[in-house]
């Protein structure tokens, strides 16, 4: 996702296996901005900074099982827009 502005709130749920099904959030360079690991949760929300307003999600699956739903989902993504700097 590119968005307009390099912090975000991210209200999310997830409920897999600790360790090894969770949530990966990366820049645009692909440096890690955030993993969610060993978090259930129905209801959390993050405040994440990317330095190029590029959000990259990935969930990461293994074969181990299929204790809980295997899933992390977003129920929204907001951010504070600031009004333009005036020009003089």
């Amino acid at each position: 996702l590119e968005l307009p502005a390099s912090t975000i709130n991210l209200q999310y749920g997830q409920a897999s296996e600790s360790n090894y099904d969770y949530c990966i959030i990366y820049d645009g360079s692909g440096a890690k901005i955030v993993e969610l690991k060993e978090k259930k949760t129905y209801d959390e929300t993050i405040s994440i900074t990317s330095p190029d307003n590029i959000f990259k999600i990935e969930y990461k699956k293994d074969g181990s099982g299929s204790n809980d739903e295997d899933a992390f989902w977003i129920k929204s993504i907001s951010w504070e827009s600031l009004p333009p700097y005036p020009e003089n």
